[in-house]
């Protein structure tokens, strides 16, 4: 699934009957409501549609900083997915 800007009010949800509520949309995107809300639900979507899910992130900054140089090649971050993707694979 891809959340998206242009579907703020949430996917459908077949199985459920109804739209993908606000929380459960901050959860596909790796987030939760940890913050005061001063926009619309519907901007708040849009917002969460305009995101980078927050593991994407992670995993390319722990293979992109020590690549630039910025992080010590010696003493690694930390991977947390990494055991997720051996598995798998």
């Amino acid at each position: 699934m891809c959340l998206t800007k242009s579907r703020a009010r949430g996917f459908w949800l077949t199985s459920r009957g109804r739209r993908m509520t606000l929380d459960e949309q901050l959860r596909v995107q790796g987030m939760q409501r940890s913050f005061k809300q001063v926009v619309s639900d519907r901007v708040l979507g849009g917002q969460i549609g305009n995101a980078m899910s927050q593991n994407v992130v992670e995993r390319l900054l722990i293979q992109l900083l020590p690549a630039a140089g910025l992080i010590s090649k010696e003493q690694p971050l930390h991977d947390r997915w990494a055991a997720a993707v051996k598995t798998k694979g």
